[in-house]
């Protein structure tokens, strides 16, 4: 996210912005700009923050949040196989964390999987495949589409004339999403935006008792069921947005003269395809323009990088910063983490393997927290500084109850430490109540990183250091 000292409340969320970048200048810029880990395991060895939370959100042992953790790239793999053996069924898929630890692959209908993917499912005593679902991903997929086409007086097809008995509908929606567990469309309502009279002030959260809350979902549900022909489910959407140093999760700001001072953190380092310039690749709301000067700012003096690629949405939330040439600065495929030394990139992570992945994320303001990816078909909607306009469902949410992110997050990495290597998932574009920079149990989206590099034309660096020449 982007501290910004003057904004002013174009839509009714507010107005935050998040940069990210990374890349090194010297090496010593890596011991000062890191934390450590103080949690312990059951046997009072220090454990990682991906440990911690994890173990704490699904009330386990250190020694069992490792052991499942340690399963979890096979299970993707192995998710990934069964769910293009059985495409034409497929409706969705995850790991369940709490209670019995569970991969599963669901399917419609009450037939049997097919007989290679029910050899792959016997051979793993943690992972099923389920039937009975009542519509496939596909279905799902359309009935989002259904409602991020959505106008304000209700669906953009209808043809001129009296209101809608949509309207309102849309000005309700915060963001959408798929929520596979319950086989069903996700939406996140904001009862405060609601133009219709029948709800407003301040939104309680899902699941409480609070009037206004229930009285805009009972109105949303009525509505909804006019536009869609599949499940959905209703959660809180208020209070959320986009939020705002060189090797990832260094400080950057925006330069001298610019008409409002920002900042955010630095992501990834990549190399752009072509030019073979090296870079840092951050979240483009974190300007205001292509032009707009960003510099790192965690070295004195601040480094100005300069102008390349961005992508202001639809669907990422990215841009691509140049380091200097000729000033003997380096390019580090490293950034900051819960470890004294910094974390080494090792690989990146496709959007489709992200599922219930365990996923931590390094902010500016708030450190090293870490979640699990919750919905890989997240729209933040169009009333933030994710995209320029209206954003596409291919943003990716995560959830936890020691996640935090604040203003000055935004671009940081995320990512997850495996034993298979440090992966690379993606860069933070918002999430909710990120004027607090304090409290625990926040959620955020990020920018898948395939996307990202697709949509820039870069590279992340895993291969090493490089010097900037």
């Amino acid at each position: 996210m982007r501290h910004n000292q003057n904004l002013t409340d174009r839509t009714r969320f507010r107005r935050l912005r998040w940069l990210a970048v990374t890349a090194v200048l010297a090496a010593a810029a890596m011991a000062a700009n890191t934390i450590t880990a103080v949690a312990q395991t059951d046997t009072q060895e220090p454990v990682s923050a991906a440990v911690a939370s994890y173990a704490s959100d699904y009330g386990v042992s250190h020694s069992e949040a490792r052991t499942r953790l340690a399963r979890i790239d096979l299970l993707q793999e192995l998710m990934e196989s069964i769910r293009d053996l059985e495409a034409e069924r497929l409706a969705g898929w995850g790991i369940d964390h709490h209670g019995r630890f569970m991969a599963w692959v669901q399917l419609t209908g009450s037939t049997q999987a097919s007989a290679d993917a029910g050899r792959i499912a016997a051979g793993h005593a943690d992972l099923e495949i389920r039937t009975g679902a009542s519509h496939t991903y596909a279905e799902l997929l359309s009935g989002q589409r259904q409602l991020m086409g959505l106008g304000a007086i209700g669906r953009t097809d209808e043809p001129a004339g009296g209101p809608s008995p949509l309207e309102g509908l849309a000005d309700m929606i915060a963001f959408t999403g798929i929520d596979m567990a319950n086989n069903a469309v996700r939406v996140g309502i904001d009862s405060g935006s609601s133009s219709d009279g029948h709800s407003s002030g301040p939104v309680g959260n899902v699941g409480t008792t609070d009037d206004t809350f229930a009285t805009a979902a009972e109105r949303a549900g009525q509505l909804l069921a006019q536009v869609l022909t599949v499940n959905y489910t209703i959660e809180d959407g208020s209070d959320f947005g986009a939020a705002t140093d060189f090797m990832g999760g260094q400080q950057l700001a925006g330069a001298t003269g610019q008409q409002e001072a920002s900042w955010c953190t630095s992501g990834f380092t990549a190399k752009q395809r072509g030019t073979g310039a090296y870079g840092v690749i951050t979240a483009a709301h974190c300007v205001e323009t292509y032009s707009s000067n960003i510099a790192m700012t965690s070295v004195d003096p601040g480094i100005l990088l300069s102008s390349g690629p961005r992508r202001h949405g639809p669907d990422v939330d990215a841009m691509f910063r140049l380091i200097p040439t000729g000033q003997g600065h380096r390019a580090l495929d490293d950034h900051l983490c819960d470890e004294t030394v910094p974390c080494d990139v090792s690989h990146t992570v496709t959007r489709t393997r992200m599922m219930s992945a365990p996923v931590c994320h390094y902010g500016n303001s708030t450190g090293h927290t870490c979640g699990t990816v919750v919905d890989i078909n997240f729209d933040p909607g169009a009333s933030n500084d994710s995209c320029a306009a209206d954003c596409n469902n291919t943003f990716v949410r995560v959830t936890g109850s020691r996640v935090k992110l604040c203003e000055g997050d935004s671009g940081g990495p995320v990512h997850y430490d495996s034993t298979a290597g440090n992966k690379a998932y993606g860069i933070v574009s918002g999430g909710n109540n990120t004027d607090d920079c304090v409290s625990t149990g926040k959620w955020f989206y990020f920018s898948p990183i395939e996307s990202v590099e697709d949509r820039l034309r870069v590279d992340v660096l895993t291969l090493g250091s490089v010097n900037v020449s």
